[in-house]
């Protein structure tokens, strides 16, 4: 689980749909767009982080493991490049059994610029029930399911280490979920 040698994220490949996205956006279908780029930007991160991922890892590992290895402070800052990305809370679904993961807008990570987001259907950032109660208990989210709040905020330059913190949180989310080798 190291924090050294960030990759910029830059080199993150372009997706294979946006032709699809282009097409989409035609129509009209902005939600759709919305959706699409989420997807895109997962699956290139899985595929490119594919050696440190195990095989069978959650959708949502490939982004939460680019946030944690490029977490700095100017990326993190509010709608800074990593922004939409950053796991804020899980919150419950209509099934009891599942969590969607949220940015700090309370849209489904990777959702970038929506109105309205169906939790339901963001089923690439859902995570178990059982999985947020270890996280729980190791203190990666507080009972009501906050990675922080504005207080010990990843973005906050008045607690020491904040960043630094959050990013070992990821890490540990990632190892409990069983992403991590």
């Amino acid at each position: 689980m190291s924090l050294s040698n960030p990759d910029p994220i830059s080199n993150v490949p372009p997706p294979p749909t946006w032709t699809r996205i282009d097409e989409l956006k035609a129509r009209g279908d902005h939600e759709d767009v919305i959706v699409a780029r989420a997807l895109d930007l997962a699956g290139a991160l899985t595929h490119r982080y594919s050696a440190a991922l195990q095989p069978g890892a959650p959708p949502w590992a490939g982004l939460v493991y680019w946030i944690a290895q490029n977490a700095t402070a100017a990326r993190v800052r509010w709608n800074g490049p990593l922004f939409h990305a950053m796991p804020y809370c899980l919150h419950p679904t209509a099934d009891p059994d599942r969590f969607v993961i949220l940015n700090r807008r309370y849209k489904p990570i990777a959702y970038k610029r929506c109105g309205w987001a169906d939790y339901e259907a963001a089923s690439l950032q859902h995570i178990s029930a059982e999985h947020v109660d270890l996280l729980c208990l190791v203190e990666v989210v507080d009972a009501a399911g906050y990675l922080h709040d504005d207080r010990t905020s990843p973005r906050s330059t008045a607690v020491p280490g904040a960043l630094h913190a959050y990013r070992q949180k990821l890490l540990t989310m990632l190892d409990i979920v069983g992403a991590l080798p």
